[in-house]
This record gives C-alpha cells, sequence and structure tokens, in this order.
C-alpha cells in the first residue's frame, strides 16, 4: 500500500476489522468489477459565485493524487476485508469529484461479481 501514510494505513486496518465482524463471511474469489468515486474536500472557504466555484472544483480535481493511485488503495483496502486478493478485481471504472459544500470528503466503492464465460466481456 506504497503511497499511504500511517493514519490511512490504520484506517484500514480498522475498516477491514469492521467489515469482518459485522459480516463475518467468506472472502470473495470470483472475478469482480471495481467502481469508486473519490469525493475530495474543497480546501478554503467557500467560493463566493458559480464561476469561482468551477474555477476551485478544477483546480481542486487535477491538483490531487492520480485516480489510478486512489483506486489502488481502494483495492488494497478491500484484499483481507472482502476479496481474498486484489488480483479478483478484474475491470475498474474510477472517478474523482468535489463533494459538497461542508461535507466530509468520502469514497464510493460498488463491488460487482462477474462471470466469465461465452462471448461477452466483463
Amino acid at each position: 500500500m506504497s503511497g499511504l501514510t500511517s493514519g490511512d494505513r490504520q484506517a484500514l486496518d480498522e475498516l477491514r476489522a469492521a467489515v469482518i465482524q459485522k459480516y463475518g463471511r467468506p472472502l470473495l474469489k470470483v472475478p469482480v468489477r471495481l467502481e469508486c468515486v473519490f469525493f475530495l474536500g474543497l480546501a478554503g472557504p467557500p467560493p463566493k459565485s458559480q464561476a469561482t466555484w468551477e474555477r476551485c472544483v478544477r483546480k481542486e480535481i487535477v491538483k490531487h493524487r492520480d485516480v489510478t493511485n486512489y483506486q489502488k488503495a481502494a483495492e488494497d483496502g478491500l484484499k483481507g476485508t472482502l476479496l481474498e486478493d486484489d488480483c479478483y478485481v478484474i475491470r475498474v471504472i474510477g472517478m474523482k469529484w468535489v463533494a459538497a459544500l461542508g461535507q466530509q470528503p468520502y469514497t464510493q466503492i460498488c463491488v460487482t461479481t462477474l462471470e466469465l464465460g461465452g462471448s461477452h466481456a466483463p
């Protein structure tokens, strides 16, 4: 989990423990599609106009890490929590955006199991 702070690692460990305690089910060992939306926090005071808001959003989105870095952190967080290993992730869809004013940053993750076979791509 390179690029993560010790606080990030601790949060992932706590998440793993909470999910395992709540659901207590075996880890998935099947191919999955992972869809993530990473909502980033907007730094500073609220913008006064729509144009300023749009400029701030564009700046905030491009100044943070690549979406692939966030995606990898999500995969790593699912390893040992929901998935036996992140190698089972065979399709990823990721997006980063800015959370609404006053809202804390958060992440939405959707994991869908995939059936392989036939002529249909996952």
